[in-house]
């Protein structure tokens, strides 16, 4: 996975987003970690449009060898307690972020058997999002809020 997560790497420099990006070459595949705040403005699931095309920008560069690949997409939430009509909890957002996400690879023809979404919510902090003091602090809940895409060895059937 060496080559395409240096493919990749090119491929969110050239974008000009290499600081909201980190890219984990696995022994399994390579891991995407977008920060939320390029990907969905607060409380929405819907991609920002520049967040669907880097997706499909990636889609294109992965299709090449598609049928090598299964995409887990994963949807995190920061932990500040959603209020909205439309989401009850960040469980459901995180949910929603994640499929919104997948449904641009799906748009794209790749095979929905190839593909997954999870939602953690918050389950999962990079970091710790308050101070000792209680005082949420921005950036951290900015790394928490995030959409991760793995690009793993497709599995034997």
């Amino acid at each position: 996975f060496e080559a395409l997560a240096q493919r990749i790497r090119e491929l969110v420099e050239k974008a000009g987003i290499k600081d909201q990006v980190i890219i984990t070459e696995k022994g399994i595949g390579v891991e995407i970690a977008f920060r939320g705040g390029l990907f969905f403005d607060s409380g929405l699931a819907e991609p920002r449009p520049e967040a669907r095309k880097i997706v499909t920008d990636l889609i294109q560069e992965v299709s090449k060898e598609k049928d090598k690949f299964f995409y887990l997409v994963e949807g995190h939430t920061d932990g500040v307690p959603i209020r909205s009509k439309i989401y009850a909890s960040n469980w459901e957002l995180s949910s929603v972020r994640a499929c919104s996400v997948l449904r641009i690879f799906e748009e794209a023809g790749i095979d929905r058997t190839h593909l997954k979404a999870v939602g953690y919510a918050d389950t999962r902090k990079v970091v710790e999002e308050k101070s000792v003091d209680g005082v949420y602090d921005v950036r951290a809940l900015d790394q928490n809020r995030r959409v991760v895409i793995k690009v793993l060895r497709q599995p034997d059937s």
